[in-house]
């Protein structure tokens, strides 16, 4: 009965301790992350869609050198 009254009370006091602005804070640097991990998939796929269009201009170009 002690132990768990001894833990109830520490997870109490990690409560009472915890840090709002410092919650805040990492909450926004998530939200940062997240943001930039969305930029990142993005330029991603816009790199792969550019390779694919400058591969197919290569094969066009090599078909029209092939005609001359």
């Amino acid at each position: 009965m002690r132990k768990v009254l001894l833990a109830v009370c520490a997870v109490g006091f990690l409560f009472a301790c915890s840090d709002p602005e410092a919650e805040m804070a990492i909450f926004q640097k998530q939200q940062e992350v997240a943001g930039l991990e969305s930029q990142i998939e993005k330029t991603k796929s816009m790199l792969d869609s550019l390779k694919a269009k400058d591969a197919k201009l290569r094969q066009e170009l090599d078909t029209l050198d092939m005609v001359r």
